[in-house]
């Protein structure tokens, strides 16, 4: 009988070492983690290989963090090319309106106003609308209206197709 009772308090203190030990892992992990909050560095999680369970939670938080750096690093891709396609898009959309303005100014015309809406049923095509003036009394002369397609050439937008109707009162 005394010597299960010695095998009992033998076993007792081990668990609990072991419980010991592991919280003690737990908490070399979670310092760790929040390291890698406050920082933004490429490391990874590392424990001692003598738990093999909370070497299998750190390599779970592993692949996790890679997997969060990946999207993030896919996101900001994504994002610069948004970007950069938006202020292409807005350049060369400027651009042939721009022209026909400098068209219609030189005959002492000026265009007032430009409306430019997206035409529906149709990709990158756009519907325009301008009141046209005299340069000098801003007296209205007429209206300019058109159409402009736009066509995307490795993320470079050019014009494809460009009419203007100008009606004069």
């Amino acid at each position: 009988m005394m010597v299960l009772c010695i095998l009992l308090a033998m076993l007792s203190l081990f668990l609990s070492l072991k419980l010991i030990y592991q919280r003690k892992l737990v908490q070399k992990v979670k310092k760790q983690i929040d390291f890698l909050i406050d920082r933004d560095t490429q490391t990874e999680i590392m424990v001692e290989k003598t738990d093999g369970t909370i070497q299998d939670l750190a390599a779970s938080i592993n692949h996790l963090l890679k997997k969060y750096r990946s999207m993030g690093q896919e996101i900001e891709r994504s994002d610069t090319l948004f970007r950069d396609t938006i202020t292409s898009l807005s350049h060369d959309l400027r651009t042939p309106l721009a022209t026909a303005n400098g068209y219609i100014q030189l005959l002492h015309i000026i265009a007032q106003d430009i409306q430019l809406t997206a035409k529906s049923g149709e990709d990158n095509a756009y519907d325009f609308s301008t009141q046209l003036v005299t340069s000098d009394d801003k007296q209205p002369v007429g209206t300019a209206t058109g159409y402009v397609k736009m066509q995307s050439d490795n993320s470079n937008w050019k014009a494809s197709a460009l009419t203007i109707k100008i009606t004069t009162n």
